[in-house]
């Protein structure tokens, strides 16, 4: 019977120390238990009769077991161990017995059952034992990282780590808990780092514009951290701050890798919808909006920053895009225009004419003048008469 030797315990117990309070007299049984699976009858018994133990019953009762570990054989009491430790690691927890922390991570470092590491790291960072936070951090990274048959094992333990660090919530937290919400596990591990990530952090724009900007980090992944911040409940000017960023960053480098230019064209293109929707930052946007304009991907690219600038509708805006038609106009006295301008022509006069700036009216008044088809001079008419207010 499971509670065989607890019962018989409690029976001597009951008149040999009918002086102490039930707290005490648990203690004293817990103390004669020999096995790990009375110990942890007892230890239940405690929980389910909501039995309040003397402050450092737990802390001691973890001091003995990790002193005994080693010496523990045989499948049955090796799993009452691990019961023990978790238990012992959710109520010290409760406690909030930082004193016990350097055998919580005792637990972490020499059991080898992920629930039970996992139940000892959720304690430290529960308490707040900051000596081990970066272990566990190190920990959560390797298990974000992990390619290993045995991934189940590696769930269990990111999920205590997340808890952990969550418990912790100190910025050095964030991106380890970031990098699991978009990893490689299942989704019941990446809810908890999306639950924890705004516990941690209530503010995640530094985090993603460290990953955009630090050269460490590959475009897919600043790709994701943009998504990130596009997908969140910031307000404007920060999403066009980081939009800024990441706009400069993907023309960072040129590459002949074809998946690795159209990861970059994704970012630059999110870039401007997020510009279009926010706004521009600061000046950096324009440099860069010319870029896409000129050595965009495809013209889809191209239109894309042509659009951008006409909803900024400012001075800087306008003004490239008086620059650009002034270089179709050059196009066509010399005889140089292809397809694509007389696509992109199209498209440039009605920007110009949207943003109602008057930086705009020397190109298109030099498209009148010129031989341009009557098509492309009757666009010009129209955006002219936008700009003036007719």
């Amino acid at each position: 019977m499971k509670n065989k030797f607890v019962f018989c315990i409690l029976f001597i117990a009951a008149a040999a120390f009918s002086y102490a309070d039930d707290g005490e007299m648990y203690s004293q049984i817990y103390d004669m238990a020999l096995t790990n699976t009375d110990q942890l009858n007892v230890l239940e018994l405690i929980r389910e009769q909501e039995i309040a133990m003397p402050e450092n019953f737990y802390a001691r009762a973890l001091r003995r077991l990790i002193s005994e570990y080693p010496n523990v054989s045989g499948a049955t009491q090796l799993h009452a161990a691990d019961n023990q430790a978790m238990h012992l690691s959710v109520a010290l927890a409760n406690q909030r017995q930082l004193l016990a922390a350097p055998d919580l991570w005792l637990v972490v470092d020499q059991f080898s059952d992920a629930l039970v590491r996992a139940e000892a790291m959720a304690a430290l960072g529960r308490i707040q034992a900051f000596t081990y936070m970066e272990q566990i951090i190190a920990i959560l990274n390797e298990a974000n990282h992990v390619v290993a048959s045995d991934l189940l094992y590696y769930e269990r333990v990111a999920y205590g780590a997340i808890v952990a660090l969550e418990g912790y919530a100190h910025p050095s937290c964030y991106l380890p808990v970031y990098f699991a919400s978009v990893g490689w596990y299942p989704d019941w591990v990446k809810d908890q780092a999306l639950k924890s990530l705004p516990i941690i952090a209530e503010d995640p724009s530094p985090f993603m514009t460290e990953i955009i900007r630090s050269p460490g980090y590959s475009f897919e992944i600043k790709l994701d951290a943009l998504q990130h911040i596009e997908d969140y409940d910031l307000s404007e000017d920060k999403k066009a701050a980081i939009a800024a960023v990441a706009l400069s960053e993907a023309w960072r480098i040129s590459t002949s890798d074809i998946r690795q230019q159209n990861t970059m064209h994704r970012l630059r293109m999110l870039s401007m919808r997020m510009i279009r929707d926010y706004g521009a930052a600061n000046n950096t946007v324009y440099p860069s909006l010319e870029r896409c304009y000129n050595q965009g991907l495809n013209s889809t690219e191209k239109e894309d920053a042509i659009n951008t600038l006409a909803k900024l509708a400012n001075d800087d805006s306008a003004g490239l895009l008086n620059k650009f038609l002034m270089e179709m106009n050059s196009k066509l006295r010399y005889g140089t225009l292809n397809t694509e301008d007389n696509q992109m022509v199209r498209i440039i006069i009605p920007a110009l004419g949207s943003t109602r700036n008057r930086n705009g009216v020397a190109a298109l008044n030099a498209v009148i003048a010129l031989d341009w088809v009557p098509a492309v001079k009757t666009l010009a008419q129209n955006a002219l008469r936008q700009i003036r207010g007719n």
